[in-house]
């Protein structure tokens, strides 16, 4: 048997959830499937969700500056290679062919055309 869920329910599901559809999904007595379609189906409902998922990475967030400000160079390495790139910080992979050599590119004929790989 189907149920039907009214934007007031699926908004009271989705408080405090942290965007997690299996939370909402629980509340709902549901399947996450089914929740993330009845979330997903009113502007309202899709509002709330995105609200509360935004509030959730807030705390992701202000938990990863505390660690910054204590000092954790883990955090403030992942702190610099995320939001730091355009100052430099970032790890780069270069391919090079056998002792470091340039790579030397590949033709294939694919048809009339010639493809530079």
């Amino acid at each position: 048997m189907s149920k039907n869920y009214n934007i007031t329910a699926i908004k009271k599901a989705i408080e405090n959830s942290r965007g997690l559809y299996t939370v909402i999904a629980q509340r709902l007595k549901c399947e996450w499937h089914t929740a993330k379609k009845y979330v997903e189906m009113h502007e309202e409902t899709r509002e709330a969700y995105n609200d509360e998922f935004e509030s959730s990475i807030d705390v992701a967030e202000s938990k990863l500056f505390e660690n910054i400000d204590e000092g954790d160079n883990t955090a403030i390495i992942f702190y610099l290679k995320t939001r730091a790139k355009h100052r430099g910080y970032v790890e780069r992979s270069e391919l090079t062919g056998v002792g470091g050599r340039d790579l030397i590119p590949q033709v294939i004929k694919w048809g009339d055309k010639e493809i530079e790989v």
